[in-house]
C-alpha cells in the first residue's frame, strides 16, 4: 500500500510541475499598462460652463443641467425660472 501511495504522490508532483512550468510560458491577457505613457490628455469635453449654451429643441426648454431651485417662487402668476430661462433670454 506503501508503494501505491508514493506512486500516486510522485504522479500528483509530477503533474503540478508541468503545469506550473506551462502556466509560466503564457502570454498575459489584455494590455500592459506598465508600459503606457504618463502623460495622457483626458478625451472629454470642456464642461457646459465653460462653452456655449446650447440650443433649444422646444420653447420653454427646462434647463440642460439642473440645478436647485429652492428659493425661487413658481405659481400660477410668477415663474422665476424664466427670469434666466425664458426663450427671450437664452436666445
Amino acid at each position: 500500500m506503501t508503494n501505491q501511495v508514493s506512486k500516486i504522490l510522485v504522479g500528483l508532483m509530477t503533474t503540478l510541475f508541468a503545469g506550473y512550468l506551462m502556466a509560466n510560458d503564457v502570454q498575459p491577457i489584455g494590455k500592459d499598462l506598465t508600459q503606457s505613457p504618463d502623460n495622457i490628455t483626458p478625451a472629454f469635453h470642456t464642461a457646459p460652463r465653460e462653452s456655449e449654451l446650447p440650443a433649444l429643441n422646444y420653447v420653454n426648454q427646462p434647463p440642460m443641467v439642473p440645478h436647485s431651485v429652492a428659493n425661487y417662487q413658481v405659481t400660477k402668476n410668477v415663474n422665476q425660472c424664466l427670469n434666466c430661462h425664458s426663450p427671450e433670454i437664452h436666445v
